[in-house]
């Protein structure tokens, strides 16, 4: 599985499942998965041990002062819905400098609301595109390692090359999981608007 789960340490797993995917073979045998939307559902069905939103995590962060947690959804959604076209656009173009970098921002803003599935897709995303920026010294490449740590630099070098209809599937899913966790901010905010109106 590439987006992890309980089990082995998650960079075996993902490293492992990454390299598989790369080749092209699906999790149920030897098969090429050429088709990028049953690759997509897969990688999707990994996420759902995920919470879309981890309020407990929230709480922790923020010391539950709703006050704070609350500006830092509305911050997310905010940015979230601007850079969500940038992501489309990026991987059209095949810019991966802008989608390494778009990426980075959807999992760190994603991780500070405990958006888990998110959070896990945009790390993936963020790894292929690293496979496919410029190489030399002075490209936005090596200014990227500074946003990594040294565990996730470690896997990079582990990790092969992922394959188009991995790397499509990844976007997919990344959007996919962004849309289910802005339409999850808004069902928040219509409650809590009608619930100010019920007073």
């Amino acid at each position: 599985r590439i987006f992890g789960s309980q089990g082995p340490p998650p960079a075996h797993r993902e490293a492992l499942s990454t390299r598989r995917l790369a080749r092209g073979m699906g999790g149920g045998g030897d098969e090429p998965m050429n088709d990028v939307a049953a690759l997509s559902e897969q990688l999707y069905a990994e996420l759902q041990e995920g919470a879309i939103i981890d309020f407990a995590r929230m709480d922790v962060i923020f010391s539950g002062i709703k006050k704070l947690s609350d500006k830092a959804l509305a911050t997310f959604s905010t940015t979230a819905e601007r850079i969500r076209p940038q992501i489309e656009s990026s991987y059209a173009e095949r810019d991966f400098t802008t989608l390494h970098t778009l990426a980075h921002r959807i999992k760190g803003g994603s991780g500070y609301i405990g958006g888990e599935r998110v959070n896990r897709a945009a790390l993936a995303v963020q790894r292929s595109a690293e496979c496919f920026m410029p190489a030399d010294p002075e490209s936005a490449k090596e200014a990227a390692k500074e946003f990594t740590t040294a565990e996730e630099r470690a896997e990079m070098q582990r990790q092969v090359v992922p394959g188009p209809v991995l790397v499509e599937a990844q976007v997919r899913v990344l959007l996919q999981c962004l849309d289910e966790l802005l339409a999850n901010i808004r069902e928040i905010n219509e409650r809590e608007a009608d619930a100010r109106g019920s007073t």
